[in-house]
């Protein structure tokens, strides 16, 4: 059995991780000790904090390597399967914003001084809009406005 700080020297992972992981219930110790309160890790422990290790490095969250632990192969190739479409999807959002910049950055290196917008006209399905516009002497008046709105729209129907 191994005390927490050696335990952290000998996996390399911080005791504060350690701490965490034990507070979240991915990984607590093998024994605490009655007395002291001490953590005690065991060998044994290492092959469950690799793949802990392993499934943060492969971008999930605490709650699914939680998740992750307690599945089989299939339902884990699974969940690696649907983290895998989300971290492509999150690429090709980084690479759209790499071709927008340098699209700007050739724009403004061409002279035009101004960026490219590009704009879209949609349409859409057609209500009835009611406003009031008027100038109020102050932040306050503006409940007046909402009485006078809300009295022509009884008057309406």
């Amino acid at each position: 059995m191994f005390r927490i700080g050696e335990f952290s020297k000998l996996v390399q992972v911080s005791i504060r991780m350690l701490r965490y992981y034990d507070e979240v219930g991915l990984l607590t110790p093998a024994e605490v000790d009655k007395w002291t309160g001490h953590r005690l890790y065991s060998v044994k422990q290492i092959p469950r904090l690799n793949k802990i290790l392993y499934l943060r490095d492969s971008g999930l969250n605490v709650s699914e390597i939680a998740l992750a632990l307690t599945m089989d192969e299939q339902s884990l190739l699974a969940q690696l399967d649907k983290k895998r479409i989300e971290i492509e999807n999150a690429i090709q959002t980084e690479r759209e914003k790499l071709r927008k910049i340098e699209l700007a950055k050739s724009e403004i290196q061409g002279g035009k001084g101004e960026l490219h917008y590009n704009i879209s006209v949609k349409s859409i399905p057609a209500y009835q809009v009611l406003s009031l516009r008027k100038v109020v002497p102050n932040y306050y008046s503006e409940g007046d406005l909402w009485k006078e709105l809300s009295t022509f729209t009884g008057a309406q129907k």
